[in-house]
């Protein structure tokens, strides 16, 4: 489920700027791994020139 709602929101994007904002609780809950595969997936599906980048969403 990961990879399609990366692939999917990446797809939808069509400037040069992904911004993914990371919510719910501790956001080291999920734990380092999911964080790792988040950004491989991140990097496999980003278009040349594309700039990815994370933000916490704090309320």
């Amino acid at each position: 489920m990961l990879e399609q709602v990366i692939r999917t929101y990446i797809d939808s994007l069509p400037g040069v700027e992904v911004v993914f904002t990371w919510q719910g609780g501790e956001l080291t809950l999920p734990g380092l791994d999911f964080f790792k595969t988040a950004v491989a997936l991140e990097r496999k599906y980003s278009k040349p020139g594309q700039r990815i980048e994370h933000r916490p969403c704090f309320p």
